[in-house]
């Protein structure tokens, strides 16, 4: 099915991700395409404490869109601490 999440034997999907996504898609009426992904999250202004650099930031900064289909993070999901608002 086209737009379907396809994570792989070795992902880790985090609920955060996984609700993001469907609000993306959602508000998009179902189009598969990310492009305006990283751009929607960053209007969120969900915030994250990464625990390796001791820094708060936005989720926008830590996940990344490839090829134009793939969604990952750009640090371990063990060194993210979201700021639940």
């Amino acid at each position: 099915m086209e737009g379907r999440l396809t994570p792989t034997d070795s992902a880790v999907l985090l609920p955060k991700l996984c609700c993001r996504l469907a609000d993306y898609f959602q508000l998009n009426d179902g189009d598969p395409s990310l492009e305006g992904f990283r751009p929607y999250l960053e209007q969120r202004e969900d915030r994250l404490f990464v625990l390796s650099t001791g820094q708060w930031t936005g989720f926008d900064t830590v996940v990344e869109v490839t090829n134009g289909d793939t969604v990952r993070l750009n640090r371990p999901s063990e060194d993210l601490v979201f700021d639940e608002k």
